[in-house]
């Protein structure tokens, strides 16, 4: 017989440990000098440390499935809706597809329940399994996000001397003059015409304005010291025309390895194709190297072709990618 539990927390959650780690897709399991006890370790702790979100457990002897999910405030504020994203779905490798349905499907009725309108999930592209019950609820396929790193290990293209390639561009750390235009740029630069339209922008029932919205509060966290340690910008006749955020995402426990992320950049429209970004790739790529980095990754859209040709200049590989789906349950 199957158990189905909604908990607060994982507390003493017998078995969880066992299921973590015999999942392939944990954070960073693509970096192989990683141990996977370390990374078993790393997702326990993320787990653990929820204190607003909800987990499901399914039981059969021992723990088969776990889905942590939760509110977010801001999403929810600046789309007027209750919005809801699903962090981890972790599953048994041969858990049986009457039971991932059902569990999957007491998710939804719990989501309703709790008065949700919306919510989002991104799943490894190579869980099949889960994908394919995924669409059978009603999840809508909204894009795919792939994750590019850059390894400074025997790699110094990073160290490459910055080339201004555009009379008059100067490029410097961000300051409090620049604020306002970067906020404009933040909530503009995303919409896009043709292939590099965000899942957000291709959600029809979301408004473009309001996912503007989305972006700005974005940066502004970034600027907060929130989501980013640094910001380095690109500034033209006194204007600020592009910016890279750059955060120090991970020391992983007891092991040497740091990794660095970029969480949100952008060139203003009129400035692109001229090769800033790229000056200011370099420019974040010192600050990670100066700071211990072993590797720096950056999440984009599959479409985001100008990005990822950069990224793989700099000597960058795609290492994981993500189908990203949304669901509307009202």
């Amino acid at each position: 017989m199957v158990d189905f539990n909604f908990l607060k927390s994982i507390g003493e959650l017998e078995g969880v440990e066992g299921l973590v780690a015999q999942y392939k897709f944990k954070p960073y399991y693509y970096y192989v000098d990683i141990q996977p006890d370390v990374l078993t370790k790393y997702l326990l702790r993320r787990l653990q440390s929820q204190k607003e979100r909800m987990f499901l457990a399914a039981r059969e002897n021992k723990i088969l499935a776990l889905i942590n999910f939760g509110y977010l405030p801001w999403d929810s504020k600046i789309f007027d809706l209750k919005m809801g994203r699903v962090f981890h779905i972790i599953l048994e490798e041969d858990i049986r597809e009457e039971m991932l349905l059902s569990l999957l499907g007491l998710f939804n009725d719990e989501m309703k329940k709790q008065g949700y309108d919306f919510v989002d999930i991104s799943v490894n592209t190579r869980e099949v399994k889960l994908i394919h019950n995924l669409l059978r609820i009603g999840f809508i396929l909204m894009g795919t996000s792939i994750i590019n790193s850059i390894n400074f290990t025997n790699n110094d293209r990073y160290l490459s001397k910055t080339k201004i390639v555009q009379k008059d561009i100067i490029f410097k750390e961000i300051e409090e003059v620049h604020i306002s235009d970067l906020l404009k740029l933040a909530e503009n630069a995303f919409i896009e015409e043709g292939g590099n339209i965000n899942r957000f922008y291709a959600d029809n029932r979301l408004c473009n304005e309001k996912v503007g919205k989305l972006y700005r509060k974005w940066f502004e966290n970034c600027i907060s010291g929130e989501q980013a340690d640094k910001i380095f910008i690109a500034e033209h006749d006194k204007k600020a025309v592009g910016f890279i955020a750059c955060k120090i995402q991970t020391t992983f426990l007891n092991t040497n390895k740091i990794i660095g992320s970029v969480p949100l950049n952008a060139i203003k429209k009129e400035y692109r194709k001229k090769g800033i970004y790229k000056d200011l790739l370099s420019m974040a790529l010192k600050w990670f190297a100066s700071n211990g980095c072993s590797n720096v990754e950056i999440k984009t859209q599959l479409t985001t072709l100008g990005a990822h040709y950069v990224w793989e200049d700099f000597g960058g590989r795609l290492v994981s990618s993500e189908y990203n789906f949304h669901k509307w349950l009202k």
